[in-house]
């Protein structure tokens, strides 16, 4: 998504960095794919299709533990462990624990927190490369920070979630593919509208738990994207009464006062119609909800008990409309007639989610996307990158035993560097300068991919402009 002066609340970026099924917890991993799971006794686990999507067996919601061991009751302190970041999470058996009768989900042991970012299982904490310069990068971006106002389960009173710097979130969607045409420059706009929000959502689920379970002090404990997952609610709301579909879906876990846990199903919608095209639109305050009038945020409990069922259909439509104890507007299931208008593009927007679910997606053709200036400017410096790394090539192609040839190899790849990517170079430099291994290789890392990816795009340019590579042997 770029920071677009018409249509600059468009939110594909944005909602594309949170996007993996249950069965992998907020994992990055989109090439991963999971053989069909069966339940033996109880569960209520998603299933996985061979597509990508997922199935959900409707009478887990009516057994009494429908969602892993307790399911929405209190979580006693032996059922929860406290990670090193301070958040909490529910423990649960391995697939070789499961007594029987109990089923229970198959669990992925790589970890990522609630910014689908990989975590460093020694520390729980990210991973040292989500703040340095990704492949293929040409501009710095900020690294600072801002926090939420979303309260954080299982951490001192006060205590909140901390947003993706601009950074962190580039390297979520360089790591998925999912940039695009995504610039550095569109960052500032897309990290504003993805905080704003996740504001938003929160202000909603609290809105709930204050009719809900008004005594309590509601902590968000995790969350996961899984916009390849159609809801219940949406799937009615489409196939039903013709509304569009959501451009993405999260389930958010909040954790009460009493240990209680709930689930919340959100589904994000975009209505071409409300668009504002104003600044604030573009880069919104953190707490301004009325700034992104077209991005529209269904919320609400997941229905994974009775309770929860009659919550929706009598609780809360009795405090809105009786006690009047809430002003929460809930998203009806018909469209108006200007949502009923974007069904196609809506369509068109969940073919392309459930592609990149399903892996079916072609990686496109690169040749194609080089302009000539494009590929006169890597002729240029890759002309240049033969004239200084002479005497790196030289060594390379001389080197004898395979130490020598590792050392060469790794010397004319950071030479390379120089010319093709100067940031990642310049990265490298800096972390060479102090005493951490994880970030000096992390960096290295990063300037062998972009290198690797500088390679690859020149040759895609001289076999597509092979007349401005007549001097390069």
């Amino acid at each position: 998504m770029g920071a677009s002066t018409s249509k600059p609340e468009i939110p594909k970026a944005a909602a594309a960095v949170e996007a993996k099924p249950e069965t992998e917890p907020v994992s990055d991993d989109t090439n991963s794919s999971s053989k069909s799971e069966k339940s033996d006794g109880g569960g209520g686990c998603p299933m996985k299709r061979s597509d990508g999507s997922y199935s959900y067996d409707w009478r887990a919601m009516f057994q009494r533990h429908p969602h892993g061991s307790k399911g929405s009751k209190p979580l006693s302190s032996e059922n929860i462990q406290q990670n090193q970041d301070g958040s909490l999470a529910a423990k649960q058996e391995t697939a070789g624990q499961s007594k029987s009768g109990q089923g229970g989900c198959p669990v992925k042991h790589q970890e990522y927190n609630v910014y689908s970012q990989p975590i460093d299982a020694t520390n729980n904490m990210p991973k040292v490369a989500n703040q340095l310069p990704a492949p293929g990068q040409s501009e710095e971006l900020s690294t600072s920070r801002v926090k939420s106002s979303i309260t954080k389960g299982g951490t001192e009173q006060g205590t909140t979630w901390t947003y993706p710097s601009p950074q962190m979130f580039y390297n979520a969607l360089a790591r998925k593919g999912k940039l695009g045409d995504t610039k550095e420059e569109d960052m500032e706009s897309i990290v504003a509208i993805h905080n704003n929000m996740n504001e938003k959502t929160w202000a909603r689920v609290v809105e709930w738990e204050r009719v809900l379970d008004p005594d309590s002090t509601p902590k968000l404990l995790k969350f996961m994207g899984r916009p390849a997952d159609l809801s219940p609610k949406a799937t009615i709301k489409h196939y039903l009464f013709g509304h569009p579909l959501p451009y993405d879906r999260h389930d958010w876990t909040i954790l009460r006062s009493d240990g209680t846990t709930v689930r919340y199903v959100i589904d994000y919608y975009h209505d071409e119609t409300r668009a504002n095209e104003s600044p604030e639109s573009a880069l919104p305050s953190l707490k301004d909800h009325k700034a992104t009038p077209s991005l529209l945020v269904d919320v609400r409990p997941a229905v994974d008990s009775p309770i929860v069922a009659w919550n929706r259909v009598v609780t809360m439509p009795y405090a809105q409309n009786i006690a009047k104890t809430t002003d929460l507007q809930v998203m009806p299931l018909s469209p108006s007639s200007e949502m009923k208008s974007q069904v196609n593009e809506s369509l068109d927007v969940w073919a392309q989610i459930k592609a990149n679910a399903s892996q079916k997606k072609e990686m496109e053709n690169l040749k194609l996307s080089i302009s000539k200036e494009d590929a006169t400017a890597l002729a240029k410096s890759f002309a240049q990158i033969l004239k200084d790394c002479q005497e790196a090539s030289a060594k390379l192609q001389s080197s004898q035993s395979e130490e020598e040839h590792q050392r060469a190899s790794l010397d004319l790849t950071i030479c390379m560097s120089k010319i093709a990517c100067p940031l990642q170079h310049k990265t490298l430099v800096k972390a060479l300068g102090g005493d951490d291994e994880n970030t000096i290789e992390a960096a290295l890392d990063r300037v062998s991919a972009c290198v690797a990816a500088s390679t690859s795009k020149r040759s895609a340019a001289k076999e597509k402009f092979p007349e401005l590579f007549s001097s390069d042997s």
